[in-house]
């Protein structure tokens, strides 16, 4: 095999452009697929890091009957799952906060997790120093303790490794570090940089209706997930017949941690691996393609070497010898594409394909690359051996080598570029269907002007604004100040900005239309300044905004949104209308509706808007909804006018940190970097695809036309005219694109049906995608054989005729 191999390398090398043209073929296809499977071994194929992770579940509240199948549990159901179930080792709760910490130069805003002290033992993790929370840290009364993330440690502490026991300041109180997680650590539901115990006191033990935490539990050995789900719903039946007014048609359901986390992204990394597997095959049968004209152009010296006595084996490891090295080349500029190429594709990823760690090259995509390869080598190197074998000896070295047995290389070559044809039209509609849902989803307006605004978070420790006074104080000043800042137009506070928190929803009982307990309705909460609807440009579509009587002297009044006014007042003037949080009996006041605003994306630009309610930003309500989101619409760049805002804020409260800086269109971007990602990529394979297909029409034709030289020059000297000598070979390839065009279409019918969880506003066969890519594609493949075609045209029969 040695001998064979050092002579495949000087056959190559003699051949420098079709061996560079074959390798840059397979880098391509090869290239993408290293980088695809990357992120796909990542995110898929990986053990999460956390030991057994098999038997880590989330456990969610499933109440369909109000449209939430997945809502985060209320505390009273946590600690009733807990102490109620048989099949799991243990529970815990965690619930996303943030934290300013202060005291130590520059204030900074800090994301973290309130958590039971038994999340860190489920997940079977401890600290690199010190220790993990003991079940006497979540209890109510209990010292403050927190636990830091090794980037916290490091960044802001210089890795002391005398932290253990010290005090750092956040919100405002003293907390005593306790231990410091290891760098490869990494929260379930999020990225985090701190933890502190989450006590529950008596009133939260039994609080049902205020939906907020996460819960992972770990099963016993043994114990399958169907079966925890069976017992998961034995209990939630039981709290139902127990409390319905808070539980009635609430369910439990439990979710694999791995299911949980990858369960959004698996379509997508699906479609996009075997578009890439696309890409490789359209490859490969380019090689083949290449392969085999060369062996037809070798007839002669293979039939020479046989005739020496080479045997069909040895020839048989020539050849495949030469589909190895060339596999081998393509795979090594494959690796070094995907290398290259990895860092580009990620910085267009959505943050959950990189929330464990950035996809690497590591021995798993080594390992995948080396298998592609060599699969490679038997795909493109089969149909040359299996040619040669074939080889009439004494026909070859009669004829010269030049036209014995090639009819049925002829028909491997024509039906390896209709399969081309057919692969490219499958990419080419997915791509276009992506496209135009992605150009669907842009053109969804949010319901406000996303131009001109800047935006920042502030949010307000309890510790120092206990009060709604003091938060109001605070709103009024830095508005006061933001507001006579040259290149301010107006400014604004809401507890969330649409699209930057998914929460914040409370139970509600419109006058008039009672409902049963545990069938209240939800509607979205946010408080606001009076200027708020204003600087985001928001239209008012009844009644009025919000004006200094609402504010100075407050009233129980609301402004609401056309979602919610439709819901709940159908055919009726929802203004003067009244609303009261809670029950028909609750003490709460009731809320008099004075304006209706028209309707914003409040979460993601394709779902459509929810019941919300805007109230003033003085009204007593609890701190959770108090505004914390700051937006101010400018003449010019907003992030030009982000360092003075900044001062202004400090200039009214130095210690608070303020975070999140950004264009509202920035944030807008955000929703739609998903879809970007995917119709981007899927895009690119398409567009290599059609390339490599185009690629591989005008080689066919090419070869085609130099095979057919003496044939073409007997037409032409028996009186065919240029025309007829053109419809001939653009005929030839027409049948071919068409061939292939019919059946990528059935394939493409197939297989889109498989995209529809990743579309919007088109359906997986739209029939303005399945019309026009065929029509660009078929132009396309034309187009490639209009060059091969004209130089037919130009043969010279005098010169031809003279070879006979």
């Amino acid at each position: 095999m040695f001998h064979e191999l050092r002579f495949a390398i000087r056959t190559l090398l003699k051949n420098p452009g079709f061996t560079a043209t074959a390798v840059a073929t397979l880098a391509l296809g090869i290239g993408a697929n290293t980088a695809i499977f990357s992120v796909v071994s990542s995110v898929m194929l990986k053990p999460l890091p956390y030991p057994d992770a098999g038997r880590l579940v989330m456990v969610w509240e499933d109440n369909m009957q109000r449209g939430f199948p997945q809502d985060t549990p209320a505390p009273g159901n946590f600690i009733a799952w807990r102490n109620q179930n048989r099949v799991f080792e243990d529970m815990a709760a965690m619930v996303r906060d943030s934290f300013n910490l202060t005291g130590m130069g520059e204030p900074e805003r800090l994301e973290g997790l309130g958590v039971t002290a038994s999340l860190f033992p489920v997940l079977g993790v401890k600290p690199a120093l010190g220790r993990e929370f003991l079940p006497a840290d979540d209890q109510p009364g209990a010292a403050n303790v927190v636990i830091l993330h090794d980037s916290l440690w490091q960044r802001r502490f210089y890795r002391d490794p005398d932290i253990i026991g010290k005090s750092i300041a956040l919100n405002g109180q003293s907390y005593r570090v306790v231990g410091v997680m290891p760098r490869s650590f990494h929260a379930p539901i999020s990225d985090n940089e701190l933890w502190i115990p989450l006590p529950f006191d008596a009133e939260q033990r039994e609080n049902l209706h205020s939906h907020f935490l996460f819960v992972i539990a770990r099963l016993k050995p043994g114990v399958r997930v169907e079966q925890a789900q069976s017992e998961m719903h034995t209990i939630a039946r039981r709290m139902e017949q127990e409390f319905p007014a808070t539980n009635k048609g609430v369910d439990a359901g439990v979710v694999p941690l791995r299911e949980q986390l990858v369960g959004d992204v698996r379509t997508a990394l699906v479609v996009l691996l075997a578009a890439v597997a696309f890409v490789l095959l359209i490859a490969c049968a380019n090689v083949t393609s290449l392969l085999l004209v060369r062996s037809a152009a070798r007839q002669k010296e293979i039939a020479l070497r046989a005739a020496l006595g080479a045997g069909t084996a040895r020839l048989a490891r020539q050849l495949f010898g030469e589909s190895l090295l060339l596999a081998t080349a393509g795979g090594t500029a494959g690796l070094l594409l995907a290398v290259w190429s990895l860092d580009a594709l990620l910085r267009f990823a959505p943050e959950d394909l990189v929330f464990f760690g950035k996809p690497s090259i590591d021995a798993s995509v080594l390992g995948f690359t080396a298998l592609v390869s060599i699969i490679c080598a038997v795909i493109f190197g089969f149909a040359p051996m299996l040619a040669s074998s074939k080889i009439d000896l004494h026909e070859v070295l009669k004829s010269g080598g030049r036209t014995a047995g090639t009819s049925g290389r002829g028909l491997m070559r024509r039906t390896l570029v209709a399969g081309q044809i057919a692969l490219a039209l499958i990419l080419l509609i997915g791509s276009g269907l992506l496209l135009k849902s992605f150009s669907r989803l842009v053109g969804v307006g949010p319901g406000f002007r996303a131009d001109h605004l800047l935006t920042m978070r502030v949010e307000l420790p309890d510790a120092k604004y206990a009060k709604t006074e003091q938060r109001s104080t605070f709103y009024r000043d830095v508005i006061g100040r933001v507001d006579r800042l040259p290149g301010v137009q107006s400014a604004g506070f809401i507890t969330w900005l649409p699209m930057a928190f998914p929460g914040g929803s409370s139970y509600f009982t419109a006058e008039g239309h009672p409902h049963s307990p545990g069938d209240e309705p939800l509607a979205l909460t946010r408080q606001v300044t009076p200027d708020y609807f204003r600087t985001m440009g928001i239209p008012l579509r009844q009644g009025r905004a919000f004006d200094a009587h609402d504010i100075e002297s407050p009233p129980e009044v609301a402004i609401i949104n056309e979602a919610m006014a439709r819901h709940f007042w159908p055919g009726e003037d929802a203004l003067g209308k009244r609303f009261k949080y809670g029950s028909e009996s609750s003490p709460r006041p009731w809320k008099t509706i004075v304006g209706i605003m028209s309707d914003v994306r409040q979460f993601q630009l394709d779902q459509t808007p929810r019941p919300e309610a805007y109230l003033p930003y003085t009204q007593p309500l609890a701190s959770f909804f108090a505004p914390r989101d700051l937006v101010v619409r400018t003449a010019g760049d907003p992030l030009g006018l982000a360092r003075a805002v900044r001062q202004e804020i400090r200039s009214v409260d130095a210690e608070l940190p303020i975070s999140n800086v950004q264009t509202m269109e920035e944030l807008v971007a955000t929703t739609v970097k998903r879809p970007r990602f995917n119709m981007l990529l899927l895009s690119i394979f398409a567009g290599v695809a059609l390339v490599l297909a185009a690629i591989g029409i005008y080689g066919l034709l090419a070869y085609s036309v130099a095979h057919r030289t003496n044939e073409i020059g007997i037409r032409m000297a028996v009186g065919a005219a240029r025309v007829q000598v053109l419809r001939l070979v653009v005929g030839q390839a027409f049948g071919l694109i068409a061939a292939g065009l019919v059946i990528g279409l059935a394939g493409a019918l197939a297989l889109t049906r498989g995209m529809k969880s990743l579309l919007f506003g088109v359906t997986a066969n739209d029939t303005a995608t399945f019309v026009i890519v065929p029509v660009v594609l078929l132009i396309v493949a034309l187009a490639s054989a209009v060059v091969p075609a004209r130089r037919a045209t130009r043969v010279d029969p005098i010169t031809a005729l003279r070879y006979e």
